[in-house]
């Protein structure tokens, strides 16, 4: 989805058509302590993406369903037609914000953290530390 002079890329769990109705599901593992609320915060976000895919896709309306496996519970949002230039404004926030330069990197390796990071040991000055190198 061409999205800020960027272009917004990525892989779906699960996406169903009926007509120009799109149904996309996300599995989630996971059984710590997550309250629904942070849980429903935390996913926005990917949720707005997943939306605005379907809707740049021909949908008219998008439901994405976070299926929490181990927690026994689902997360829904809902996305129309209408929707599209604000999902997509709200999406563009972070990316103008890297564009701006407002995202430094790190003082310091975060393992884990660093390691999942797509500008890791390429863009990202910060580098894994020889005693962590096995990682």
């Amino acid at each position: 989805v061409p999205l800020a002079g960027t272009v917004l890329s990525g892989a779906m769990d699960v996406i169903a058509w009926v007509g120009a109705d799109a149904l996309i599901i996300d599995y989630k593992t996971g059984a710590g302590a997550l309250d629904e609320g942070e849980a429903r915060e935390r996913y926005r976000l990917q949720a707005e993406c997943y939306g605005l895919a379907a809707l740049h896709g021909g949908a008219r309306h998008a439901e994405v369903v976070f299926a929490e496996l181990e927690r026994e519970r689902s997360i829904g949002f809902e996305y129309d037609a209408s929707e599209t230039a604000d999902l997509a404004e709200r999406i563009a926030v972070p990316i103008h914000a890297i564009g701006r330069g407002e995202f430094a990197p790190r003082d310091a390796y975060v393992r884990g953290l660093c390691d999942a990071c797509p500008g890791f040991g390429g863009l990202c000055p910060v580098r894994r530390p020889k005693a962590d190198a096995s990682a």
